[in-house]
């Protein structure tokens, strides 16, 4: 018989982050202070040399290259059994009564969609940043949109919204389509709240756009990335019935795909294709297809 889980923890690692030792140590660090009631998921976001050595607790879903900040989260969300899913960069730094509290808060409010440590407030429109959101206590305060360095949500409700938008891989924008696929479904609040001490260290998100960033399908600088996805997203607000807007070979269509053409992209894609097993109580080992065949990722 296998243990309930009530929260899962899930932390994509990109083994070519030049402090990944340190990530790795801090990811093995929380997975020895959850209790038996919460799991880690650790999503290895392409091969590590050497291999890490992970207790028996943490379920380990591995994909054979970087499949990017969405592919990532999709992997992980397919692995957890917890009712209540934690996602968490491999920079930030938390312990696991923080994010235990982070997931009660969540538990203890219906209304709300998804809560974290900072948010901030969208024109989404135009798809721009137009203030910071904080809070000084566990007070909840709403927001547009909830970074995504440390956010929990409801693991069904997530799934209900088919999980992340693969279109936005490698990475960019994923929490603020997260933000207008539930404004536009009235799947409930954004809220942040403070008094907890998680920690962001701000890797990539704060590099300069002239930085190069390689992933399954493509290469491409920061710069050109956040506008190749800003446009993205403008399109798809502007197009949203309802259903998710796809791109064909790199671009946004004139008409309208829906959820199931936006599926057959994941299945392509294999992104969260996962062999799974079992050790003793716990334990997941997945594998992401070696072939990535998504024309409309490669930057043109």
């Amino acid at each position: 018989m296998f243990r309930k889980v009530d929260l899962s923890v899930v932390i994509p690692l990109w083994p070519a982050d030049p402090d990944i030792k340190l990530h790795i140590e801090s990811a093995q660090r929380l997975a020895s202070e959850l209790p038996r009631s919460s799991e880690l998921v650790v999503v290895e976001n392409g091969p590590m040399y050497p291999a890490v050595t992970w207790p028996t607790s943490v379920i380990r879903v591995a994909s054979s290259a970087n499949v990017g900040v969405p592919g990532g989260w999709n992997m992980g969300l397919a692995a957890a059994s917890g009712r209540i899913i934690c996602f968490l960069n491999q920079d930030a730094r938390a312990s696991s009564a923080d994010l235990l509290r982070l997931g009660a808060l969540l538990d203890s409010a219906e209304d709300v969609f998804v809560v974290g440590v900072a948010g901030s407030t969208w024109d989404l429109d135009t798809m721009v940043h137009v203030s910071a959101v904080t809070s000084l206590d566990d007070k909840m305060v709403d927001c547009d949109v909830v970074s995504g360095y440390c956010f929990a949500v409801r693991t069904a409700e997530l799934a209900s919204l088919g999980g992340f938008d693969l279109a936005l891989t490698p990475c960019g924008f994923e929490e603020v389509d997260l933000a207008l696929r539930r404004l536009r479904t009235g799947a409930g609040r954004a809220v942040v709240v403070g008094g907890l001490d998680i920690r962001h260290e701000f890797g990539i998100s704060s590099a300069p756009p002239w930085r190069h960033i390689e992933w399954v399908g493509g290469r491409t600088t920061l710069g050109l990335l956040h506008e190749r996805n800003r446009a993205y997203m403008i399109a798809k607000a502007r197009s949203y019935d309802g259903e998710l807007l796809g791109t064909v070979d790199g671009k946004v269509p004139t008409g309208r795909v829906g959820i199931r053409a936006l599926q057959r992209i994941a299945t392509q894609t294999g992104l969260a294709v996962l062999v799974r097993s079992r050790r003793a109580a716990v334990g997941v080992k997945g594998q992401a297809q070696k072939r990535f065949t998504n024309r409309s990722l490669r930057q043109e």
